[in-house]
């Protein structure tokens, strides 16, 4: 019964993580199946413990700011966050954009980093929100990290997310397509994103290594197709992932 108690807690806070607005009782108890009195008993104690709180005019609710003070240690004591800020501060610096450090996480890519370039720079900025999910079809950051994982890992994560959301009309969405797409992003040591996520937005992210050469990070940029260039997002990405995987111990880059 506790375990089952720590199931439904977490499947609440992980709902509620892919909404910003948050969600009323109603939607909750639908999309988890759980009964109206157990859903508000488990909110309750997530909003007494801070993890949850209420819009007291919508009635909405949303991630609390305890979760927001836990991510922020396990942000600032990660290694790999440490390692990479330099590299990413230059990069963001030479792009004048964001530049965001991902990571996989139990099959899926999270962002767990972002730099920007402070300046009055009229190019547009995308907010890479620390914590979101990069779909590994359509995002060049989910793409890279998947196309090093190997073909049985692909067949894993495939089947477990099909069928996959098309996100824009140039989004991948068939067995072949992906496959094919990520065998050309590790071919080239980069993957793009090119409108497949977002219209009118592109990005390009590079693999980050490990000592021992293994690929479960990435570095990545995103921007207006019409205002930032391709070959600078990836040529820059590249750079960065290069200067991060040789902090990192790996000797081959």
């Amino acid at each position: 019964m506790g375990i089952q108690s720590i199931d439904r807690a977490v499947s609440i806070l992980k709902l509620l993580s892919k909404y910003d607005e948050g969600l009323p009782i109603s939607e909750i108890c639908a999309k988890l199946g759980l009964p109206l009195g157990t859903a508000h008993r488990f909110l309750q104690s997530l909003i007494e413990n801070g993890l949850v709180m209420q819009d007291t005019r919508t009635k909405f609710y949303q991630l609390g700011l305890a979760m927001l003070q836990m991510s922020s240690v396990m942000i600032n004591s990660d290694r790999l966050a440490k390692i990479a800020r330099e590299p990413m501060q230059a990069a963001a610096n030479e792009l004048q954009n964001l530049v965001y450090l991902c990571r996989e996480n139990a099959g899926e890519v999270v962002c767990i980093s972002c730099v920007n370039y402070d300046s009055g720079s009229s190019l547009t900025r995308f907010a890479a929100q620390i914590g979101g999910y990069m779909p590994f079809h359509a995002a060049a950051a989910g793409k890279i990290i998947l196309a090093y994982g190997g073909p049985q890992k692909f067949e894993e994560v495939f089947k477990r997310k099909a069928p996959l959301e098309k996100f824009t009309p140039k989004t991948l969405v068939t067995h072949d397509e992906v496959l094919e797409d990520l065998r050309t992003c590790r071919a080239r040591g980069y993957s793009i994103c090119d409108e497949e996520h977002e219209p009118g937005v592109i990005a390009a992210a590079a693999p980050i290594r490990s000592f021992d050469g293994s690929v479960t990070s990435c570095v990545a940029a995103t921007g207006i197709k019409a205002s930032v260039s391709l070959p600078d997002l990836i040529a820059t990405v590249t750079s960065c992932a290069a200067a991060i995987s040789r902090a990192l111990g790996y000797a081959q880059v």
